[in-house]
Order: structure tokens, then C-alpha cells, then sequence
């Protein structure tokens, strides 16, 4: 079975996010597992996101999607996926680029464990 973690965070201009990962299920692999990674920003500001998991960075800065109006990831929006194992911590930010004020971003963390 999967674990999911769905939320809509603010950035502000210039600023990044605390791990939005931290204190949720997904912090720290109870077990090993594919991750699935989802981000889309609402309207007119630049936004990046860094993904670390274990002692490995696998999303250095990325740009994420935009969309004219806000709404969680779909199906189609994953932009990412990664393999960690159990006791990793998964340290997932985002960043404000620009500087005209904050800026709402829906994300998806999606857990699917090994089969084996």
C-alpha cells in the first residue's frame, strides 16, 4: 500500500521553504520504496524545488510547472521519481525566485513500496 502526502504551501519572493516533508510519514522511509514527486505553482512566479534523499540530492533547483489557476498535481503532473530505502530522510523544499511577493504551489509525495 502507498503513502501520500498532498498539501498547498505559500512561498514568499526570495525565500524557501522549511522541508515540507517534515513531521508527515515521508520524512524518514519506514520502508524501501519508488517516490513519486508532484509540483504545480499557481500563476506568475518562478519557483524551485530541491529534493534530498538519504545522503543523495536528486532535484538540484529544478523550475516547476505553472498553471494560470492553483489546483493539486493529477496524474499527469509528476515530474519526478526516485528510489529510497528504508531509514532514508526525504528533505523536499521549494524556493521563491522572483521577487513581486509569495506565491501558492500544490505538491504530491507519493510513496509506492518495493515488491520482492
Amino acid at each position: 500500500m502507498s503513502t501520500t502526502v498532498s498539501d498547498v504551501v505559500n512561498v514568499g519572493a526570495d525565500s524557501k521553504t522549511a522541508n515540507l516533508l517534515g513531521s508527515t510519514q515521508l520524512e524518514f522511509m519506514q520502508y524501501p520504496a519508488n517516490l513519486l514527486i508532484a509540483a504545480v505553482a499557481g500563476a506568475a512566479e518562478e519557483i524551485r524545488m530541491t529534493l534530498a534523499v538519504g545522503d543523495e540530492l536528486v532535484i538540484d533547483d529544478q523550475r516547476i510547472p505553472q498553471e494560470a489557476a492553483l489546483r493539486l498535481p493529477q496524474k499527469d503532473d509528476f515530474i519526478f521519481n526516485s528510489g529510497a530505502r528504508r531509514g532514508d530522510r526525504v528533505v523536499l523544499t521549494l524556493r521563491g525566485v522572483a521577487n513581486t511577493g509569495g506565491t501558492d504551489v500544490g505538491y504530491t509525495v507519493k510513496a509506492v513500496p518495493f515488491r520482492g
